[in-house]
């Protein structure tokens, strides 16, 4: 017991480390994919990597937020910081509803025509949700701001955040038959590594939230994690599971240059 209260006083003391950690980790994946998805390729993947690109960088950058903001509370109004972690969370809903897309957009692309429109969903979802959040802003008082970022925060997590890292496995997990193809044992299976890391992060980011009086928030949040297993959620969430995705983005790189279209390919499309 004394080793977990040790550990719990530890994270806590070093939490502004392990959240730029994390954030790092997401903006310098986001980055690479960004750069990667320039690559011309064939494959069904690099058509939709840009939006898991944008992604990465919007997620780190969001989570960036934790760490400066709180600094910015000494030098600005109560008014002003509650604006800004809107906006922190805003860029983090936008994040999740470009991972949404990128599943949907992998779905889109082997379904016929008239589901062309699912790529859409998730701003629809994002504009509802923003649409209550906006209208929802605070009037009073610091504990009311409190509740209402913390709500949007949670809100934001069970509608894109969830469905979309539950759809992000459905549709990499489709991709299989045509990596299958391309004869890269090691790329396939660190493709069912990724789609297994992105159910993780599934129940980590979308289903583990802040504190808040809503079901399941009320028992299953942040808080509840740290208190049991003296490890902050973004410990939980950033280890392991990041770890399967960069390896395999790092082998489709080379998979992407073989699978690069003949040089007249495009100029004839």
């Amino acid at each position: 017991m004394g080793g977990m209260a040790v550990l719990r006083e530890f994270f806590s003391t070093n939490q502004i480390v392990v959240v730029f950690a994390y954030g790092l980790v997401y903006f310098l994946l986001g980055f690479a994919l960004s750069l990667q998805s320039r690559r011309p390729s064939e494959l069904t993947l690099a058509k939709a990597l840009p939006l898991l690109g944008t992604f990465g960088i919007l997620h780190g950058v969001a989570e960036w937020g934790q760490v400066f903001i709180p600094i910015q509370a000494t030098y600005l109004s109560a008014r002003a910081i509650v604006f800004l972690w809107g906006v922190q969370g805003t860029l983090l809903a936008v994040a999740f509803a470009f991972l949404f897309q990128f599943g949907l957009r992998l779905l889109a692309e082997g379904l016929p025509a008239r589901y062309r429109f699912l790529p859409a969903v998730p701003w629809v979802l994002f504009a509802a949700w923003f649409l209550v959040f906006a209208l929802g802003r605070p009037f009073f008082g610091p504990e009311i701001a409190e509740r209402w970022l913390d709500a949007g925060d949670v809100w934001a997590r069970y509608l894109l955040a969830l469905p979309g890292a539950a759809v992000t496995c459905y549709a990499l997990s489709r991709q299989s038959s045509e990596f299958g193809r391309l004869q890269v044992p090691r790329l396939l299976s660190a493709l069912r590594l990724t789609v297994l890391s992105f159910a993780v992060y599934g129940l980590a980011d979308g289903l583990i939230v802040p504190p808040a009086n809503i079901f399941p928030a009320r028992y299953v949040n942040t808080e509840a994690v740290f208190q049991l297993t003296g490890v902050p959620i973004e410990l939980w969430r950033g280890a392991r599971r990041r770890a399967a995705p960069a390896v395999f983005f790092a082998r489709l790189r080379g998979v992407l240059i073989r699978t690069r279209p003949p040089a007249g390919g495009r100029a004839a499309g």
